[in-house]
Order: C-alpha cells, then sequence, then structure tokens
C-alpha cells in the first residue's frame, strides 16, 4: 500500500520587511511558489503596517514586529545600536515562540542576519533540516550606523551559512564569496530570482501610437549602492545633440533623488525626463510594455557582482531591449541579446541607445525574441519545481 504523503511545513524567517527588493522579488514570490506545490509555509518578518496577513490556504505571513529603520520620504532613517538591539530581541522571542508552538520541518533563513540568525542557531538544534539564503553582500548593502553593528552583520554572514544543511544563493560572486568562507560547495545551490509571470497577466495594452522613443529606467536612485542614474542622465546631454525625439521615465525613489534632478536642470535636459516616483511592483509592467529600451546602469560596485540583476530579465521577458554593462552575471544572462556599455562612460551610454534608436527593424525583431527566449528559464514556477526535485524532496 502506497504511503500517504504528508504537508511538510516550513518556516521563512528574514529581518527585513514588505519593501525591501528581496522580500518583493525573491522571498514572497518563492514562498508563494512552494505553498502552491503543497508545502505549508509561514513567513516571519517585520512590517511597517504590523498586520499578519493570510495569502491563501497554505501561505501565511505574521509579523514579529516594526522594522530596523523608518521609511522616511525617499529614503531609511536607521535607528541606535541600543533600539536596534531590543527590535532584535524582540524578533528573536517571536522566532522561537512559533517555533516552539508549531510543527516545523524545515526551516529556511532568508539572509544570514544576526536576529533570525541567532534564532536559527536555537532552532538548528531541534530541527534537522535548515536552509539559509544568501542573496547580497549584506555587510556592503547595509546602512550600519556604527563599527559594531558592522562587525556583527559581518560575523553572521561569513559564518552561520557553515551550519546550514543547504545553502541557496543566485550570483557567481556570491558562490565564490561562500567558497572562500568555507562553505561546502555541495551544500550550494543555484536558485536564481525569478519572473513571477502573475504579475504580467492583465489586460493591458500599451499604444501604438508613440510620440517619441522611450527610454526605462526602474530602481534605487542610490548612487552609493552602484545604482549610476547619474550616468544615465548625463548620457542624455549628448543623445540630444544626435536625437530629440526621446523621453526618459524614471521610476523609484531614493536618497539621491534630489541630486539628480538637481542634475538634470543643471545639464538642461530636465525636458526630457519624466519622474514617476516609487509604484507597486505590479504596475512596472505598463511601463516595461510601453518603453523602447531599459537601460541597467551599474558602475564597478561589489553590490552589482552580489544581487541578481532582477530587472534585466524582467526587462527580456517584455522583450524590451536592455542596455547595461558587463559586470557581474549580466552577459551570462542575457548573452548576444544584450547591449552592453562602458559602464563609467556617458557618452558610449549615449552611443548605444542612439544606435538602437536606428537599428534595422529585423535586427530588432530578433533581438527581442532572443531576450523572451533567454528569459524563459527564469520564470519562478520553472525554478521552484527545479528546487523541489534537487533540494528539498532529497532533505526531507
Amino acid at each position: 500500500m502506497k504511503k500517504e504523503k504528508t504537508t511538510k511545513n516550513i518556516l521563512m524567517i528574514m529581518d527585513i520587511p514588505e519593501d525591501t527588493g528581496s522580500y518583493i522579488g525573491r522571498y514572497y514570490t518563492l514562498a508563494n511558489e512552494l505553498s502552491s506545490l503543497g508545502y505549508s509555509v509561514t513567513m516571519l518578518m517585520p512590517r511597517h503596517d504590523n498586520r499578519d496577513i493570510i495569502v491563501n490556504s497554505n501561505f501565511k505571513i505574521k509579523c514579529m514586529g516594526k522594522p530596523l529603520f523608518k521609511k522616511l520620504k525617499n529614503t531609511r532613517e536607521y535607528y541606535s545600536s541600543t533600539y536596534t538591539f531590543g527590535l532584535m530581541l524582540t524578533y528573536i522571542f517571536q522566532i522561537l515562540n512559533f517555533y516552539f508552538t508549531n510543527k516545523i520541518d524545515i526551516l529556511y533563513l532568508c539572509k544570514p542576519l544576526p536576529a533570525s540568525g541567532v534564532a536559527s542557531i536555537i532552532i538548528k538544534l531541534f530541527v534537522s533540516k535548515f536552509i539559509i539564503d544568501v542573496d547580497d553582500l549584506e555587510n556592503i548593502t547595509n546602512n550600519t550606523k556604527s563599527k559594531f553593528q558592522y562587525l556583527v552583520l559581518s560575523f553572521f554572514e561569513n559564518h552561520l551559512p557553515r551550519y546550514a544543511d543547504i545553502v541557496t544563493t543566485h550570483t557567481t560572486f556570491l558562490y565564490n564569496n561562500l567558497l572562500e568562507h568555507q562553505v561546502n560547495k555541495n551544500k550550494i545551490y543555484s536558485l536564481p530570482n525569478g519572473i513571477d509571470t502573475t504579475r504580467f497577466n492583465t489586460n493591458f495594452i500599451p499604444s501604438n501610437k508613440k510620440e517619441c522613443f522611450s527610454i526605462l529606467y526602474f530602481g534605487d536612485l542610490n548612487i552609493d549602492s552602484g545604482h549610476s542614474v547619474d550616468i544615465l542622465i548625463k548620457s542624455l546631454s549628448f543623445l540630444k545633440k544626435k536625437y530629440t525625439t526621446f523621453k526618459l521615465i524614471i521610476v523609484g525613489d531614493g536618497k539621491d533623488m534630489f541630486h539628480l534632478q538637481q542634475l538634470s536642470e543643471n545639464l538642461e535636459v530636465n525636458n526630457f525626463i519624466e519622474w514617476k516616483g516609487r509604484i507597486a511592483p505590479t504596475d512596472i509592467h505598463q511601463f516595461l510594455l510601453s518603453s523602447d529600451v531599459s537601460i541597467d546602469p551599474v558602475s564597478d560596485h561589489l553590490g552589482n557582482l552580489s544581487r541578481f540583476p532582477f530587472k534585466i530579465i524582467e526587462s527580456a521577458y517584455c522583450k524590451v531591449p536592455v542596455i547595461t554593462s558587463d559586470y557581474g552575471d549580466r552577459k551570462n544572462i542575457l548573452l548576444d541579446a544584450g547591449i552592453y556599455a562602458n559602464p563609467d562612460d556617458p557618452s558610449d551610454l549615449a552611443d548605444k541607445i542612439y544606435a538602437l534608436i536606428i537599428e534595422n527593424d529585423h535586427i530588432k525583431k530578433k533581438r527581442k525574441e532572443k531576450l523572451y527566449d533567454y528569459a524563459e528559464k527564469y520564470i519562478w514556477t520553472n525554478i521552484i519545481k527545479h528546487f523541489q526535485r534537487d533540494v528539498l524532496e532529497k532533505i526531507e
């Protein structure tokens, strides 16, 4: 007689709230896809709205306190070490309390951060299946307020993954970084960010009547973190000398928004730019489908090596040509369908945009077809089935 398969309970824990790129582009969809395969998933996390949410019958989100930073208009303000420590103790208590009052089969730590990391170490003594996801260099991308915070963050990031049964990650740089910190290579599994196709299943149809060539940037307006939006804006001063019927749409916000707006005025290109601010993630496809090119301007920054270039696969899935730089894994993803500019040269970026404007329609069509073909392997439903087969079914 065939043994009936029981539902496995996965506890996903994280120290980050709902308005972060990792949550939106990775962890929420990962949890949702796991729940669609029959796993019972609970996500414990801090939330600005302090709400518990039932996403579906197999996926629940529970709030374990307020986040480690305050949301300001275009940026964040991090708390002092003392106040942060108090919030972290709250997280640890909430995680342990949930674990000891519920049946958990697999613990999935989303980012090796201190509070959830401490709780994970304790839980590891009781649960044998422990997965850690490493999706960034936390000690580089987090704005720590003191040397002590930096050292604590680095300690957990560098040492905790060794104790997991499986470590998931998504870039070549992070894979090599894990090896450098003595993580067994047999434990490391490549789990790229994927495309949530439900975000694109709408009745939105872009207008065929376009007044100008539409250039899109969507993402953070934070130059220090490697988003070279200043290079993009400077490129417009070169582009307008060759072509004037274009518009740059900037979707997103960040601490450098005012500086970038001032830069556009100083270069006299502000009339070519529309500032859209932050939008709901579900609305980005409308901008993509209305654009002629998506720009991913990146600098020589460690964050651009560690972060998975999510925006370029969403653009590719929408058959929107992408101009980026040959930095990190970008060329491995887009291959010959991508357009690669010098990351520090605004005139070269302008040349690449202009070349696309005048590109032969047949070549442009072939490029779009290739982009879609390359993007298909990054659809979440495909990724998660491989993850179930290669990892979850083997450690259950």
